[in-house]
């Protein structure tokens, strides 16, 4: 008896420790298969998320051949030429307002790949994500704060565009400008004035800087900008856009006096 009772004992012993092996077993096939899973739409998700980056970027790129295309339509030179300062660019804004009303000017700036039309609505939001056409596109389009004059009348006016070192974005070259460049910024309104800034200061800042909060209207923050040992009143233009970076808060902007308006 006391021998038949411990063969069964051993015999549930090991069905028990294979009940457990099994159960085991099943938890690292089942938590694997749940990482393999996870694993593969992590990658399907960036994949996509590539995929439709490259897709808006080239989409970018097409649409910025088509708008130079039709805003040099008027010009005798190609669009590839190197423009000197306080030269008319002779865009044909009137075809450029046909593809968007909220079209306001050409900017274009020496030495770097900047040619493009500016735009300017009621907002700050729409063309983060949109493009001059108006598509959805990540790469947004170049913009002057809403609250600035398109006529350049205020003291400060702010442009935004956006940094994207993978896929482009409009304003991206800018971080090519070196502080001791001289670089010109000439832009052309829709009414065919002519501005023309020369860049004397560039930095790297966080969106908390001081110049996100100055008062566009008051010639004494012009001044802030221009610097302490400045006394003497400019029109001050302020390009930004976002760092080169992780850091979502990193700006970069480009420092520009008005040098010539005709």
């Amino acid at each position: 008896m006391l021998e038949s009772y411990s063969n069964n004992r051993r015999i549930k012993n090991l069905k028990e420790a294979n009940k457990r092996k099994r159960r085991k077993i099943t938890f690292f096939f089942v938590l694997s298969i749940i990482t393999v899973v996870v694993s593969l739409t992590t990658s399907f998700y960036f994949a996509i998320k590539m995929f439709v980056e490259l897709g808006e970027s080239k989409e970018s790129e097409d649409e910025c051949s088509f708008l130079q295309k039709i805003g040099n339509e008027n010009d005798s030179e190609t669009q590839h030429v190197k423009k000197r300062e306080n030269e008319n660019l002779n865009k044909n804004h009137e075809s450029l307002l046909k593809e968007n009303k909220d079209y306001i000017g050409w900017m274009f700036v020496n030495g770097i790949n900047v040619d493009l039309p500016i735009v300017k609505c009621n907002n700050n939001e729409k063309y983060l994500n949109t493009s001059f056409r108006g598509r959805a596109n990540k790469m947004g389009a170049i913009f002057m704060d809403c609250d600035c004059s398109s006529n350049f009348d205020f003291p400060i006016t702010t442009i935004y565009g956006h940094t994207n070192v993978n896929y482009g974005g409009m304003f991206t070259s800018l971080h090519n400008l070196k502080q001791n460049d001289e670089t010109f910024i000439t832009i052309e309104t829709k009414s065919k004035e002519l501005f023309t800034f020369k860049v004397f200061s560039i930095k790297k800042t966080t969106v908390k800087d001081e110049i996100y909060s100055l008062n566009i209207k008051d010639e004494k923050d012009a001044i802030k900008v221009l610097g302490e040992n400045v006394t003497s009143y400019k029109k001050v233009l302020v390009l930004s856009t976002c760092g080169t970076g992780s850091d979502l808060n990193e700006r970069f902007l480009v420092l520009a006096t008005l040098v010539d308006k005709k």
